[in-house]
């Protein structure tokens, strides 16, 4: 009864001006933040609520690109609330992953999100490890058999052997679609249009597997 007293009291114009006024505060904050946040990147500006999400046409590689033309090899950009750098030299990412150094200023390279922990991905690997520990392990880990010349010799080994089966698969699918007359005569002539962005997602994900 006292709220419902206190709400009656209340006008149009009233809540319009609470509104209006609570809005205001918001932006204040919002741009107050931005303004003072630490390690200032080159990037476009963003706006409360959207962030840079009027630069975004629903294309990710045309926006990145867009951003690294117009902002040079490091810039930062804001996204559905969160900060992201777009890194676009591999120097920069050699010092990342380098298992040399000591620096943990690196370590987070995704927000932290409730969602990565209901997967059960939070806390391992390196892009939304946010363990110290465990990151550092993985890191080494990884540079030390990523970057050795008996994997780099196995990789180029398997890619051969698994193109020639991906290829017995394509022309497998060419045959399908071809009448018996010509698979007869045309044995060793075979077309077949392909998305090969999909299947080289396959292809590595078989290759690092092997």
């Amino acid at each position: 009864m006292v709220i419902y007293n206190i709400i009656s009291v209340f006008k149009f114009t009233d809540c319009l001006i609470l509104i209006t006024f609570a809005f205001l505060t918001y932006v204040f904050q919002f741009y107050y933040k931005y303004y003072t946040r630490p390690n200032k990147l080159p990037g476009p500006i963003p706006l409360p609520f959207i962030g840079c999400g009027y630069l975004f046409t629903g294309n990710t590689k045309q926006l990145l690109e867009l951003l690294h033309k117009k902002y040079g090899d490091i810039c930062e950009f804001y996204l559905a609330g969160s900060r992201r750098i777009l890194i676009s030299r591999p120097e920069y990412v050699e010092r990342i992953l380098s298992p040399t150094s000591k620096d943990t200023t690196f370590l987070i390279k995704l927000p932290y999100s409730e969602g990565l922990e209901e997967l059960g991905i939070a806390g391992r690997g390196n892009i939304v490890n946010h363990d110290i520990k465990s990151w550092k392990f993985n890191r080494q880990f990884f540079n030390q058999v990523i970057f050795t010349p008996n994997f780099n010799n196995e990789a180029v080994k398997w890619i051969n052997v698994l193109t020639q089966e991906l290829e017995g698969y394509w022309k497998s699918l060419a045959n399908l679609k071809l009448p018996n007359d010509n698979l007869q005569n045309n044995k060793n002539e075979w077309q077949l249009e392909i998305d090969l962005s999909k299947w080289a997602r396959s292809f590595t994900t078989n290759m690092i597997v092997i």
